[in-house]
């Protein structure tokens, strides 16, 4: 899958890129704010959006993913520690995983959210992950 991550922590988004990579993804970004994403040549098609709700700038993730999801059809899903803030993006995003990650349950949410993108229901949810449709 093409994975763009939205993170504004370098130090979480490399973690988030080295696992990505590491299961065989492509990574677009890691982009800071919503201003970077909507700058940015995002080589083509994006397979998934992994969005951060607190981003620096004005824009929050949920206005950043928003705008993704109208104006491109981007599947979303949250990255954040704020399980409720999260959840009010439900109308934009597949779901959310909950901070702090480890590489483990990101290995198998992004497997769940891939068979998700399919079509096919997933044979484990990790319990950091939390599917909204």
């Amino acid at each position: 899958m093409k994975v763009m991550i939205v993170e504004d922590d370098a130090l979480a988004a490399l973690s988030v890129e080295t696992v990505l990579r590491f299961c065989g993804h492509q990574v677009v970004g890691p982009f800071a704010s919503t201003a970077e994403v909507m700058r940015a040549d995002h080589g083509g098609r994006i397979d998934l959006v992994l969005m951060d709700i607190n981003l620096e700038g004005q824009s929050s993730g949920l206005d950043c993913a928003r705008v993704l999801h109208k104006r491109y059809g981007l599947p979303v899903v949250f990255i954040s520690s704020d399980g409720e803030r999260a959840r009010s993006g439900r109308d934009v995003a597949l779901g959310s995983m909950t901070k702090p990650i480890s590489e483990t349950t990101m290995m198998t949410g992004i497997k769940a959210i891939e068979q998700m993108l399919r079509g096919k229901t997933p044979a484990h949810l990790p319990a950091g992950l939390e599917v909204f449709h």
